[in-house]
């Protein structure tokens, strides 16, 4: 489940690292006179300044051509053992600096119906975009986007079974500080270690099931049958709700918020949370509980 990867590995033997790449341009730092050499092996990026070398791309692409295909734990040990023998480095002994965990779901429901559904998620920013959305730190990004409309961007071949489908993908970009967000020092080699695959799939579910999402509204003989004035409020509130949106009304919030005390901001934020929550008059839409199915089952039976 592996995606791009950037990694970075230090040796006096740096410079030799050029005889395996194609060269595509230099840079030379004012301050110091190093001078960065930038170029390409295959589909990945390669930078070679001083003693260093690092090398940033998709492994599923080097190894298969494309990243429809899903990089099993040992697909990702033959794919660092391929390329440390193609530029002739030890890669497994390389300090991975970015890493992105991916997979492709086939869904039921045109795709905007489950962008809609994920709504937001604590202290990360959402920026939206044609095909898909982020959530975004400045370490970590969450994004889903149209697998189909991406290959057809890139002019890659669609493959059969994704022909005329709705084809969800949903990635995790770990970003920065690896270590903190691993609780461990990382090499090139733990990517391939059992446990911290498993440590690795389970950020990218639990992230997932970090989003806060939009839930529908029920009506049913269970509800009327307890219907009493408070209800009824509340069914007209959540109502109201949905037809401003959660999102907009929590941004409207937060533009007001200086002419706001702290006290009536929190409580005014605190109610319409409470309100988007409501056991009794809501549940999760049909197809979010699907996408929710899909994780899970994808996490479970990673290898």
């Amino acid at each position: 489940m592996f995606d791009t990867i950037g990694t970075y590995y230090h040796t006096e033997n740096a410079l030799n690292t050029l005889r395996y790449i194609s060269v595509n341009n230099e840079n030379i730092d004012r301050h110091t006179g190093e001078i960065a050499t930038f170029g390409t092996h295959k589909n990945l990026r390669i930078k070679v300044m001083g003693n260093s070398v690092s090398i940033n791309g998709s492994l599923p692409k080097y190894l298969f051509g494309d990243n429809v295909q899903e990089l099993t734990r040992k697909h990702t040990q033959e794919a660092i053992e391929s390329l440390s023998d193609e530029l002739h480095l030890q890669l497994d002994e390389s300090k991975p600096y970015r890493i992105d965990v991916a997979s492709n779901f086939i869904m039921k429901e045109p795709l905007v119906k489950y962008y809609s559904a994920l709504e937001s998620l604590a202290r990360y920013e959402k920026k939206t975009y044609r095909d898909g959305f982020l959530f975004t730190t400045n370490k970590i990004a969450l994004e889903f986007y149209d697998k189909n409309k991406e290959l057809q961007k890139k002019k890659q071949l669609i493959p059969e079974i994704f022909q005329n489908r709705n084809v969800l993908r949903y990635e995790i970009h770990l970003q920065k500080r690896l270590p903190e967000i691993f609780k461990q020092d990382i090499l090139a080699k733990d990517l391939y270690d059992a446990d911290f695959y498993i440590k690795a799939v389970d950020i990218w579910k639990e992230r997932y099931f970090s989003i806060k999402k939009n839930r529908v509204l029920t009506l049913n003989s269970k509800v009327i049958s307890i219907m009493d004035s408070k209800t009824i409020f509340n069914q007209l509130a959540l109502l109201g709700l949905e037809q401003v949106g959660q999102e907009k009304l929590l941004k409207m919030l937060e533009y007001e918020r200086t002419s706001l005390s702290k006290m009536q901001f929190k409580r005014i934020k605190e109610k319409i949370n409470s309100i988007s929550e409501l056991p009794v008059l809501t549940e999760q839409s049909n197809f979010i509980q699907e996408l929710d199915s899909k994780i899970i089952q994808r996490a479970r039976y990673y290898r």
